[in-house]
């Protein structure tokens, strides 16, 4: 089934004409938090036949009871922090650490917040049930104690008040099948309704506990202003929460945008409780990627602090490698045929002027290793785990290849020469082929007549993607939002 076919257009449609965004339980938000698993999983998968079925492959040794202890422990041992109250900036970093030197690093938020005059504190979720530490960052509190909470409040209720668990089901049934329908129809793909209601009414329980307890935290903190560093179910909770505290949210572009990415895609002109405020870009290009329930004014271009530094960073670093490198960009989705791929064009290269990086996506760390055991039959570098990370992989490579990771996009940036191999939705990626920074290949001969060809490209990305001198960029429009917040809170005392 030809891919182009595969749009998100049917998707937003059919939200918009079923109103699934007004749809609430107990005043509780459930739709917008599931919306990218149901597009993902459910939609997008079968129809391009990606294997995300990899996570089920890879099941986690621990049971549901033991994963919920170890969570505990670490929520009131392990991980906590101090505390900080009446803080003018709260930031929401991720748990997806790189590492720089000998510390692990936000690479969204940790760089604004070293350089901020006024007084922030990081928030930060665990990855995988851990955080990445020694952190450059010791300004932190972990939030490992709302994760064991919510996990437990839902583990209980689940088994201790099913009347409630089935009158949420019967309401949610009653609000989505409909939609569901028209979404099975529209894409021509089987959906488990049962499964997926189910699924939403875990989401609403989950939520009423994480309101309650955002709410509490934030009352404590009195944040002036939340800037989040991704656009995770956790942070549209903690944004659904700032909004009914009238505090506001700005969220960071953390990745390239493409037109699969559901999660900046909104077919509707009203106020999205869960999304921020404004949004902060890498530049003017990805306005064109995105469908967003924000005015065009809170929209505002800055650029990417941590690109920025690490392209000058690792540009000037020396090669380590005499031979020219090609550096293969993983996906969870696509690892398994991928990483066959990569095998097969190590085979026909000689070896001893070319020299090939498999770098995995942090999903594929804890399950790569042991799925593609091809890979450790060659002597292809294979990049595992944050110790390495991408800046460091582009810096040292001459030619990358995807398949639709929008990381191709920043190895442009290291003016990389560029192919695309034709699977899965690659075609997510395909405006690089029309401007001509890249070339579709569609095996691994193609591959390698066009690599034993290839120069150094000649055309530099940068200006396209990324505003320049963007720190300066993210800290005049940060301290414009205190400022207008200062303005607001004189107003209301003076009661004008």
């Amino acid at each position: 089934m030809d891919s182009n076919v595969v749009t998100t257009d049917t998707f937003l449609q059919t939200e918009k004409n079923y109103g699934l965004f007004e749809n609430r339980i107990d005043g509780v938000p459930y739709w917008g938090f599931y919306r990218g698993v149901i597009w993902n999983f459910h939609i997008l998968g079968p129809r391009l036949a990606l294997d995300y079925q990899m996570r089920e492959k890879a099941k986690d040794p621990d049971s549901r009871i033991v994963k919920i202890a170890k969570s505990l422990f670490h929520a009131t041992i392990a991980y906590r922090g101090k505390l900080k109250k009446d803080v003018d900036v709260c930031f929401i970093g991720s748990g997806r650490k790189v590492k720089k030197g000998d510390y692990y690093y936000c690479p969204y938020t940790d760089n604004i917040k070293e350089v901020f005059d006024h007084s922030s504190i990081t928030l930060e979720l665990p990855h995988l049930r851990q955080h990445y530490k020694p952190s450059k960052n010791n300004d932190v509190y972990y939030l490992d104690y709302i994760t064991s909470i919510v996990a437990i409040y839902s583990f209980i209720n689940k088994r201790l008040n099913k009347s409630y668990y089935k009158r949420i089901q019967e309401l949610i049934y009653e609000q989505t099948a409909p939609a569901f329908m028209a979404l099975a129809k529209g894409y021509q793909v089987e959906l488990d309704i049962t499964r997926l209601v189910e699924s939403l009414s875990v989401i609403v329980v989950q939520n009423k506990m994480r309101f309650k307890l955002y709410k509490k935290l934030f009352k404590k903190m009195k944040p002036k202003l939340i800037v989040e560093g991704d656009n995770s179910g956790n942070n549209m909770a903690i944004t659904e929460v700032a909004r009914s505290m009238n505090i506001p949210t700005v969220l960071l572009q953390y990745c390239p945008f493409t037109k699969y990415t559901l999660a900046y895609q909104y077919a509707t002109e009203r106020e999205i409780s869960w999304f921020p405020d404004k949004i902060f870009l890498y530049s003017d290009f990805w306005r064109n990627t995105i469908k967003l329930p924000i005015p065009d004014a809170n929209i505002v271009s800055v650029g990417c602090p941590y690109f920025e530094e690490s392209v000058r960073k690792y540009k000037a670093h020396s090669r380590n490698c005499n031979k020219k490198t090609l550096l293969f960009l993983s996906q969870d989705a696509i690892g398994y045929e991928f990483s066959k791929f990569a095998v097969e064009v190590w085979r026909r290269l000689p070896q001893e002027e070319y020299h090939i990086i498999f770098k995995f996506h942090p999903r594929e760390y804890s399950i790569g290793v042991e799925q593609y055991t091809w890979l450790s039959e060659t002597s292809i570098e294979v990049v595992d785990s944050p110790e390495k990370n991408l800046y460091e992989c582009f810096a040292q490579s001459d030619i990358q290849i995807g398949v639709y990771s929008t990381a191709v996009f920043e190895g442009l940036g290291f003016d990389l020469v560029t192919y695309l191999y034709k699977i899965g939705k690659s075609d997510a990626v395909e405006d690089l082929v029309q401007y001509g920074y890249a070339n579709w290949v569609h095996d691994s001969e193609e591959l390698c007549q066009y690599i034993q060809a290839a120069d150094k490209t000649d055309k530099n990305m940068s200006g396209m993607f990324w505003e320049k001198d963007s720190l300066n960029n993210m800290k005049r429009e940060i301290e414009k939002i205190l400022a207008e917040e200062h303005v607001k809170k004189i107003q209301e005392v003076k009661g004008e």
